[in-house]
């Protein structure tokens, strides 16, 4: 191996694979640790609950982001899919990576990190101890130039405290243990959140319960997975484009949302902007609330032997279980460092970064957002690589604590949720008031307020992030790259979908099949290929004139996406 730097990797899940072949680009010895018997993290499948696992999947889990969107950027899925995925197929494709990248050899199953802290000469080299347990029960410790932290925050189930919650004679669970809906058949069940995971197990558990009661909170805002014509959501709104103007992508958002369902009407109206606004990306829940399978309720203030009341004084009674999909709270147990200040915000430049002497330590994936995780975790290990490498230089400490912060509060300002729970306190009631008695459960819950507060200040837009650090990694194309591409992809890459593999089109370790991938996605990633075959009718061909109007008119267009192109939220 000569004088190659090694890097640990903590998970081989989708961010730990990517991180794996990021370092092996860079010239880079990864060693990866994962503490169960099979990569893949949460696609790795098990009947059983594996101790430690956090969130899982279940038995009929699919994708909610479309299947060119959830992959890495040099790696199409195969054409023969269809454009949600179930966890079978992700799973597959997972394999498939490992295999044809050879990235298996480099990862040690069955091995647990125990402790990662400081050598005892970091302050000189930066190098990093870590102490492993593989299935022996055997402890191991060596010396790492760099770690790369790939096995996300959230592993520690979160129930939000509940008055009355002991004296409940029926079931109490949280959705890290959910297989199927079997267990609540004919029974009236209580499933409280407003993720993508609570809708979900509601529609689930509604197969076969009695009947499902929603409790939505603040309520959300409910995507269909396919708007117009078919086409996969993401498809259709995840554009360059579109992200310029905040104001005008969520007035977007909103009406694709209410398009299909009139979110007053069936109850799930969201009492925030829609910025601060959970999104839910279902079509089941809509169809279940309109057969009466799943019906909406309002928040949870107390629960008693049987029954539930809700904070508009409604009560339910013959309750036989409560189901919490309520997320996780962070929860890092083998580091001695903390990631968090004292004001529970994340240091970390970037959202990678920790803000140390050296920069030896990195986080890959472990953010929450608004888009394809894949392909930002992967952007964040080709940016981690090239920062180990020395190929790609952070500002300085100052500075890059000026870019933390800055960028924290920007996201605070404009994507959480704290500040507007703040505003509903005794004598601060703007709109949508909530009763004394609940106004003060919120206050009693403190310990949940502030989960609240710390999950949201990691949720951050998806494109406009990754449309950031692939500038500085000189992956994102100039005017002078467009130019070159000519107008068509060109013209793509602004205002149609943001694919992934458009980051493999220029910049470092490029990949000659980017272009051709951009264009079967293009063409051809609606639908997966059906049995039966149905011929269109003809289209006459596009006359010469009308073509020469139409490049004239992209050209224009790019001209003036390159003069809009910088993010709208982020800098420096």
């Amino acid at each position: 191996m000569g004088g190659r730097k090694r890097v640990a990797i903590v998970g081989a899940g989708l961010s730990g694979l990517a991180a794996i072949k990021s370092c092996l680009e860079e010239g880079m010895e990864p060693v990866c640790f994962e503490q169960y018997d099979d990569i893949g993290g949460v696609w790795y499948y098990t009947k059983e609950y594996r101790e430690g696992q956090g969130a899982r999947a279940f038995d009929y889990l699919n994708t909610n982001v479309s299947r060119e969107m959830y992959g890495f950027s040099d790696f199409p899925y195969p054409s023969n899919l269809p454009p949600f995925l179930n966890r079978t197929m992700v799973y597959d494709y997972v394999q498939s990576y490992c295999e044809t990248f050879g990235l298996r050899k480099h990862i040690h199953l069955r091995t647990r990190i125990v402790n990662i802290k400081k050598a005892a000469d970091y302050n000189v080299t930066g190098r990093w101890q870590v102490e492993t347990m593989d299935a022996q029960k055997k402890t191991k410790t060596e010396i790492y130039d760099f770690v790369m932290i790939c096995s996300g925050f959230y592993k520690k189930p979160r129930i939000p405290p509940i008055e009355g919650m002991e004296t409940f004679k029926g079931t109490l669970e949280h959705t890290y243990k959910f297989r199927d809906g079997l267990p609540y058949k004919d029974k009236n069940v209580l499933v409280i959140g407003n993720s993508h995971s609570s809708g979900d197990v509601s529609v689930e558990s509604s197969c076969y319960a009695k009947q499902v009661y929603y409790s939505v909170g603040d309520g959300m805002l409910l995507l269909p997975l396919c708007v117009r014509n078919g086409q996969p959501w993401d498809i259709a709104v995840f554009r360059r484009s579109k992200m310029w103007n905040p104001t005008k992508f969520f007035k977007l958002l909103v009406d694709t949302c209410n398009e299909r369902l009139d979110h007053n009407k069936a109850g799930i109206a969201p009492s925030t902007p829609p910025s601060r606004t959970r999104v839910m990306l279902n079509d089941r829940v809509q169809y279940k609330i309109m057969n009466g399978r799943i019906k909406v309720v309002s928040r949870l203030i107390r629960l008693g032997p049987h029954e539930a009341e809700f904070d508009d004084g409604t009560v339910l009674k013959n309750l036989d279980a409560v189901l919490f999909a309520t997320g996780y709270d962070f929860s890092v147990d083998f580091m001695d460092e903390p990631f968090q200040g004292k004001d529970r915000k994340l240091g970390l430049y970037k959202m990678m970064f920790p803000l140390h002497q050296h920069h030896t330590l990195s986080v890959v994936g472990c953010v929450d957002s608004d888009g394809s995780i894949p392909a930002l975790a992967e952007l964040q290990g080709r940016f981690v690589a090239l920062v180990y490498t020395g190929k790609l230089r952070l500002p300085s400490l100052k500075v890059m604590t000026e870019v933390t912060e800055k960028m924290n509060a920007d996201i605070f300002e404009k994507y959480g949720r704290y500040k507007y729970l703040v505003s509903k306190t005794p004598g601060k009631c703007t709109t949508n008031p909530l009763s004394y008695r609940t106004t003060l459960f919120l206050i009693q819950s403190m310990h949940d307020f502030l989960s609240i507060q710390r999950k949201h200040l990691r949720q951050i837009p998806n494109l406009p992030y990754r449309d950031d650090i692939a500038k500085q990694m000189g992956v994102a194309p100039s005017l002078f790259d467009l130019i070159k591409a000519g107008p068509r992809l060109a013209y793509q890459y602004y205002y149609g979908p943001a694919f992934p593999y458009h980051h493999r089109l220029w910049g470092p370790h490029s990949w000659s099949g980017a272009r051709e991938a951009i264009d079967n996605a293009t063409e051809h990633g609606h639908y997966g290929k059906q049995m039966r075959h149905v011929q269109g009718p003809d289209i006459p061909a596009t006359n010469r004139f009308l073509r020469f109007i139409i490049v004239s008119a992209m050209i224009a267009m790019l001209a003036l996406a390159y003069q809009k192109r910088e993010c709208f939220w982020l800098s420096g």
